[in-house]
C-alpha cells in the first residue's frame, strides 16, 4: 500500500544528497543549519515542508488507484508538517535535510508508470557523463 512519510535527517557524507552535490547533480549543497531553521521557527522544533504541485498530483493518483483517504487529504495540501524533535541533540551548525516521500508498492509503481522510490539512484542515469 502506497505510504507517505516526512523526514528530516542530518546531512553526513555518505547522504544521498550529499553524493548528488558530489556528483555535481546538485548545484547548492544540499540543507540547511539546524540554528537557521529554530531561529525561523523561534525555536519550535517543527516545520511545514512545501509539495509541489506535482508531487501532489503523485500523491493525489496514488491516492484514487488505492482508495486511500488519508493520501488524497494530503494531497490536498500545499505544506505538511515535518518534527525536528529527534534532532535536539545536534550542534545548531549541523546541516539537516527535510522531506517528504511517497513510497510505493512494486505493483503501484507499474501501474502508475513512476519508478521505484525505495531504490538508491542510478549515478550513471543522474549524470550521463559520469560513467
Amino acid at each position: 500500500m502506497a505510504t507517505f512519510t516526512t523526514y528530516a535527517e542530518a546531512l553526513e557524507p555518505e547522504h544521498a544528497q550529499m553524493k548528488l552535490y558530489e556528483m555535481g547533480t546538485l548545484t547548492r549543497l544540499p540543507g540547511e543549519l539546524l540554528g537557521d531553521i529554530l531561529r525561523r521557527t523561534g525555536g519550535v522544533y517543527g516545520v511545514e515542508f512545501p509539495l509541489t504541485p506535482d508531487f501532489r498530483r503523485n500523491i493525489r493518483e496514488a491516492a484514487e488507484l488505492t482508495s486511500d483517504a488519508e493520501l488524497r487529504e494530503i494531497a490536498e495540501r500545499s505544506a505538511v508538517p515535518v518534527r525536528l524533535e529527534h534532532l535536539r541533540h545536534l550542534d545548531p551548525l549541523t546541516r539537516i535535510v527535510l522531506g517528504a516521500r511517497l513510497w510505493l508498492t512494486p505493483a503501484e509503481s507499474e501501474r502508475l508508470r513512476r519508478p521505484r522510490l525505495d531504490l538508491p539512484p542510478d549515478p550513471a542515469g543522474l549524470n550521463p557523463g559520469a560513467c
